[in-house]
Protein backbone atom coordinates (compact mmCIF):
# COMPACT_ATOMS: atom_id res chain seq x y z
CA UNK A 1 0.00 0.00 0.00
CA UNK A 2 1.49 3.00 -1.06
CA UNK A 3 1.94 5.97 1.57
CA UNK A 4 0.02 9.10 2.08
CA UNK A 5 1.14 12.25 0.92
CA UNK A 6 2.62 14.51 4.02
CA UNK A 7 1.08 17.91 3.95
CA UNK A 8 3.45 20.34 3.12
CA UNK A 9 4.49 23.31 1.85
CA UNK A 10 7.51 24.92 -0.16
CA UNK A 11 9.55 27.68 1.22
CA UNK A 12 12.65 29.97 -0.94
CA UNK A 13 14.26 32.86 -0.94
CA UNK A 14 12.81 35.73 -2.64
CA UNK A 15 16.48 36.28 -4.67
CA UNK A 16 16.14 32.35 -5.93
CA UNK A 17 13.13 31.32 -6.16
CA UNK A 18 14.48 28.25 -8.04
CA UNK A 19 15.83 26.63 -5.08
CA UNK A 20 12.77 25.44 -2.60
CA UNK A 21 12.44 23.78 0.36
CA UNK A 22 10.23 21.43 0.83
CA UNK A 23 8.98 21.64 4.74
CA UNK A 24 6.29 19.26 6.19
CA UNK A 25 3.31 21.24 7.02
CA UNK A 26 3.14 20.44 11.33
CA UNK A 27 7.02 22.31 11.33
CA UNK A 28 5.55 25.32 10.31
CA UNK A 29 1.75 25.46 11.02
CA UNK A 30 1.98 27.86 13.70
CA UNK A 31 3.95 31.44 13.13
CA UNK A 32 6.66 30.82 15.82
CA UNK A 33 7.54 27.35 14.09
CA UNK A 34 7.48 28.96 11.19
CA UNK A 35 10.12 31.81 11.98
CA UNK A 36 12.02 28.72 13.53
CA UNK A 37 12.11 26.61 10.46
CA UNK A 38 12.85 29.76 8.08
CA UNK A 39 15.54 30.75 10.63
CA UNK A 40 17.15 26.91 10.25
CA UNK A 41 16.48 26.57 6.21
CA UNK A 42 18.12 30.27 5.77
CA UNK A 43 20.79 31.21 8.50
CA UNK A 44 21.66 34.66 6.46
CA UNK A 45 18.38 35.61 7.00
CA UNK A 46 17.77 38.20 9.87
CA UNK A 47 14.63 39.12 11.84
CA UNK A 48 12.28 40.19 11.08
CA UNK A 49 11.88 39.09 7.42
CA UNK A 50 9.19 39.38 4.85
CA UNK A 51 7.28 36.56 3.64
CA UNK A 52 5.69 36.56 0.40
CA UNK A 53 2.88 34.13 -1.33
CA UNK A 54 3.43 32.92 -4.83
CA UNK A 55 1.42 36.29 -6.05
CA UNK A 56 4.02 38.43 -3.98
CA UNK A 57 1.92 39.57 -1.47
CA UNK A 58 2.97 40.20 2.09
CA UNK A 59 2.25 37.23 4.67
CA UNK A 60 1.65 38.95 8.21
CA UNK A 61 2.56 36.79 10.81
CA UNK A 62 -0.87 37.07 12.20
CA UNK A 63 -2.29 35.77 9.12
CA UNK A 64 -0.26 32.83 8.77
CA UNK A 65 -1.48 29.95 10.11
CA UNK A 66 -4.59 30.77 7.12
CA UNK A 67 -2.11 30.99 4.26
CA UNK A 68 -0.15 27.99 5.58
CA UNK A 69 -3.14 25.75 4.87
CA UNK A 70 -3.77 27.46 1.47
CA UNK A 71 -0.53 28.01 -0.41
CA UNK A 72 2.12 25.75 -1.27
CA UNK A 73 5.07 28.22 -1.61
CA UNK A 74 6.59 30.72 0.16
CA UNK A 75 8.80 33.05 -0.44
CA UNK A 76 11.29 34.81 2.40
CA UNK A 77 13.78 37.98 2.15
CA UNK A 78 15.15 40.64 5.09
CA UNK A 79 12.74 43.28 5.83
CA UNK A 80 14.57 46.49 5.06
CA UNK A 81 15.61 48.89 7.95
CA UNK A 82 13.96 51.78 8.35
CA UNK A 83 15.77 55.03 7.87
CA UNK A 84 15.35 58.42 9.61
CA UNK A 85 16.39 61.33 8.16
CA UNK A 86 17.41 63.64 10.52
CA UNK A 87 19.28 67.11 10.81
CA UNK A 88 22.09 68.11 13.48
CA UNK A 89 22.40 71.75 14.28
CA UNK A 90 24.89 73.66 16.47
CA UNK A 91 25.36 77.00 17.72
CA UNK A 92 28.18 78.12 15.18
CA UNK A 93 25.45 77.45 12.37
CA UNK A 94 26.70 74.33 11.24
CA UNK A 95 23.75 72.51 9.73
CA UNK A 96 24.26 68.38 8.69
CA UNK A 97 21.39 66.22 7.61
CA UNK A 98 21.82 61.94 7.90
CA UNK A 99 20.39 59.40 6.92
CA UNK A 100 20.10 56.82 9.48
CA UNK A 101 19.27 53.44 10.27
CA UNK A 102 17.24 53.25 12.91
CA UNK A 103 19.22 50.86 15.10
CA UNK A 104 22.08 52.28 15.02
CA UNK A 105 23.81 54.52 17.60
CA UNK A 106 23.84 58.14 18.08
CA UNK A 107 27.17 58.63 19.16
CA UNK A 108 28.61 57.68 15.43
CA UNK A 109 26.36 60.44 13.89
CA UNK A 110 27.35 62.45 16.69
CA UNK A 111 31.47 61.49 15.89
CA UNK A 112 30.62 62.20 11.96
CA UNK A 113 29.00 65.75 13.07
CA UNK A 114 32.13 66.93 15.03
CA UNK A 115 34.29 65.99 11.90
CA UNK A 116 32.23 67.58 9.34
CA UNK A 117 32.31 70.68 12.28
CA UNK A 118 36.35 70.17 12.12
CA UNK A 119 36.51 69.68 15.96
CA UNK A 120 38.87 67.96 17.44
CA UNK A 121 37.57 67.08 21.00
CA UNK A 122 34.30 65.48 19.78
CA UNK A 123 32.62 65.36 23.18
CA UNK A 124 29.14 66.71 22.43
CA UNK A 125 26.18 66.41 24.44
CA UNK A 126 22.72 65.82 22.13
CA UNK A 127 19.47 67.19 22.90
CA UNK A 128 15.88 67.34 20.90
CA UNK A 129 13.50 69.80 21.97
CA UNK A 130 15.19 70.16 25.71
CA UNK A 131 15.58 66.93 26.24
CA UNK A 132 18.66 64.80 26.60
CA UNK A 133 19.81 62.19 24.18
CA UNK A 134 21.96 59.71 25.29
CA UNK A 135 25.04 58.58 23.09
CA UNK A 136 24.44 55.11 23.23
CA UNK A 137 21.05 54.64 22.46
CA UNK A 138 19.18 54.06 18.97
CA UNK A 139 17.47 56.15 16.87
CA UNK A 140 14.61 54.37 18.12
CA UNK A 141 15.56 54.36 21.69
CA UNK A 142 15.66 57.59 21.71
CA UNK A 143 12.44 58.79 19.99
CA UNK A 144 13.94 59.79 16.98
CA UNK A 145 11.79 60.94 13.92
CA UNK A 146 12.63 61.52 10.71
CA UNK A 147 12.53 65.34 10.41
CA UNK A 148 13.62 65.94 13.86
CA UNK A 149 16.62 68.75 14.33
CA UNK A 150 18.52 67.96 17.07
CA UNK A 151 20.74 70.34 19.00
CA UNK A 152 24.25 69.88 19.49
CA UNK A 153 26.63 71.10 22.15
CA UNK A 154 30.05 71.21 22.17
CA UNK A 155 32.09 69.69 25.46
CA UNK A 156 33.25 73.66 25.84
CA UNK A 157 29.91 75.17 25.41
CA UNK A 158 26.45 76.04 28.02
CA UNK A 159 23.80 74.29 27.12
CA UNK A 160 20.49 76.32 26.57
Amino acid sequence: MPKAAVPSIRIALMSNKKKTYLVPLKKVCTWPLAEQTIKLLFPGLFKPFVVYNESDDVIHHSDWSLYALEQTTFYVENRPEARLDVHLEDSDGNRQRYSVKQSRKVQKVADLFAEYCKKTDKTVKVWKKGHRVHLSQSWEEAGIVSGDVLKVYWADEEES
